[in-house]
């Protein structure tokens, strides 16, 4: 059974939201929050697999203090956001959130998005990624080149080259059809860049890459 936590404001969408994963014997819904502090305390105490959130309710919050995105170590969060929230959602992801779908997605997709993340994978719905990294691209060239020191990562080609790819929105199958590699080689290269960077996930490492520079 995976269990999971609301953050919803509205009253009628925290239970409309209810009803569509209740339908779903797999899923439980164990508690629901008008506010992410409310949201936090539900998941310090009932460790749920999932905290599925408006994207809206991290408004007015500014610090890692403010908005801790795992409540729990267990804990992992999917955003519910507009189509144009990229700025919220590179904000929750570096912050770590594994997940993020829009508003119009299916009831179903819903469904399926809550169980995948809930079985350690990401899930960042249509072209979200490649919005948020070009959003990133701008926001950095804007940047004077003082206020960028050089760093160093300890990066082989190979996995500058993957997260070249990986920046551009590309699966591991598009990846791997790119740079003549299997997907096994992939996966595994993308698990040493992660744990070399101390990154959770590969859409962290696609916002850590446009920030700092990396595979161009």
């Amino acid at each position: 059974m995976i269990k999971v936590v609301l953050a919803e404001n509205r009253k009628i969408m925290r239970e409309g939201i209810r009803l569509i994963l209740e339908k779903d014997t797999d899923l439980c819904v164990i508690g629901a929050a008008a506010s992410l502090e409310n949201a936090f305390l539900l998941c310090e105490r009932e460790k749920p697999d999932i905290l599925l959130m408006n994207a809206e309710l991290t408004e007015g919050m500014t610090s890692d203090r403010d908005w801790r995105m795992m409540p729990h170590p267990n804990t992992k969060t999917i955003l519910l956001s507009n189509t144009h929230d990229e700025e919220k959602i590179a904000w929750g992801i570096q912050r770590g959130a594994t997940g993020s779908v829009c508003w119009e997605i299916d009831p179903t997709e819903l469904v399926m998005t809550v169980k995948i993340v809930a079985m350690g994978l990401s899930v960042i719905q249509g072209h979200t990624l490649q919005s948020i990294v070009r959003s990133l691209n701008g926001t950095t060239d804007s940047s004077p080149s003082l206020d960028k020191p050089e760093v160093t990562y300890p990066l082989t080609k190979r996995e500058t080259e993957v997260i070249r790819e990986i920046k551009l929105g590309k699966e591991n199958r598009e990846i791997a059809r790119s740079l003549y590699l299997s997907e096994g080689t992939v996966k595994n290269t993308i698990s040493s860049i992660l744990k070399k960077l101390n990154l959770k996930t590969r859409v962290q490492l696609a916002i850590f890459a446009v920030e700092h520079d990396i595979g161009a």
